[in-house]
């Protein structure tokens, strides 16, 4: 899909909801879920295991979807409370050695893996016509979008504030460490936009052009992995500025800290939920999935964070609005295609970077 066509329906989808809201070893098989309408979720027993990443995001899925579909179905639901890897997924497939049943990302597996280590969506259990068909595919579904920022510490910037990306680099402007995300997709898009090149024309990367930018600033670098780190070191001002997730920012800041967001350039991305293939609780997270998307619920995860659900028709909390991804500030709209078929070559020549 070209890139302009996937940021028009990314905006669109997102502009009419944020619009809406200014008005370890493998568990026993489950029992069989019966089939329910799409969206809803049928009385059953079962369980299943999500990994569904950490901090207050890990809070948030639990309190909007995980409580409310265990008192309503009767199935039991873990929350693996680790940030999702490419790795974790292959290595839980290939070993069938199934610790979780359904994971929250999996950037690095390429569109022709995907019936390998994913099953197939049951879309009598998931509605899929409430769902823009950019967000959803035969094998996973998207569960929130979210942008990706420049944060600052005004304490630990001394009151200087940034005006674009291009201070994320300027050392003498803010000195001090610099938090980047620990993967070449993103920092390489950072990299590039502070040397001037627009979202619209980030792909494929220059990658020696964006290695020479990141070498500007190596040694300040923190290369976080987490979305819990990043909060943790934006809000400590161990990190004066850096690269965040939009609801990691707002709860640094909600937590007393003064700590502030750009909104331009963003880079727009979004989780996508998937079930490993081969799973033996995959009727009970099929369920899961299904009423997390659904109409009457997906909109219930911005009571706790300000990520957009792909549900074109949920109800978005109206607090989500001051912390939500900004649609009308330039942005990197990510070809999810790219990112995952280049994964294995790029990621290794960005820790060769890293290293050198």
């Amino acid at each position: 899909m070209k890139k302009q066509l996937w940021f028009t329906i990314i905006v669109a989808g997102i502009a009419a909801q944020v619009l809406a809201a200014c008005a370890g070893a493998a568990p026993a098989p489950a029992a069989a879920v019966p089939a329910a309408a799409p969206g809803s979720a049928a009385t059953t027993t079962g369980k299943f295991t999500y990994l569904c990443a950490t901090g207050t995001f890990a809070e948030a899925i639990k309190k909007a979807y995980i409580e409310p579909f265990q008192q309503k179905t009767g199935i039991q639901v873990t929350c693996d409370e680790r940030d999702p890897t490419a790795e974790m997924v292959k290595g839980a497939v290939d070993t069938q050695n199934y610790a979780f049943d359904a994971t929250l990302a999996f950037s690095g597996i390429p569109k022709a893996d995907w019936p390998k280590y994913f099953e197939k969506l049951d879309f009598s259990v998931i509605n899929r016509d409430e769902i823009d068909p950019a967000w959803v595919t035969d094998y996973w579904v998207v569960s929130d979008i979210a942008a990706q920022v420049v944060a600052y510490n005004l304490d630990a910037t001394k009151g200087v504030k940034p005006t674009g990306v291009a201070d994320l680099f300027d050392l003498n402007k803010i000195p001090g460490k610099r938090c980047l995300e620990d993967n070449y997709a993103t920092a390489y898009a950072w990299a590039l936009m502070a040397d001037g090149v627009t979202p619209d024309k980030l792909t494929p990367y220059d990658v020696p052009r964006a290695q020479k930018k990141l070498a500007t600033i190596k040694d300040k670098i923190i290369w976080f992995t987490t979305g819990t780190q990043i909060q943790e070191l934006l809000a400590s001002g161990e990190c004066p500025i850096g690269i965040t997730w939009n609801g990691r920012a707002r709860a640094a800041a909600e937590q007393g800290n003064k700590v502030e967001v750009l909104w331009n350039p963003q880079i727009l991305t979004y989780d996508r939920t998937a079930i490993l293939k081969g799973s033996p609780n995959k009727d009970a997270a099929m369920q899961f999935l299904g009423f997390m998307t659904g109409k009457d619920i997906a909109g219930d995860l911005t009571k706790y964070v300000p990520y957009v659900p792909a549900n074109k028709y949920a109800v978005i909390d109206p607090a989500t609005k001051d912390w939500a991804p900004r649609l009308d500030q330039p942005a990197f709209i990510p070809d999810y295609d790219y990112w995952d078929s280049t994964f294995k070559e790029m990621d290794a020549g960005f820790q060769a970077f890293k290293t050198q």
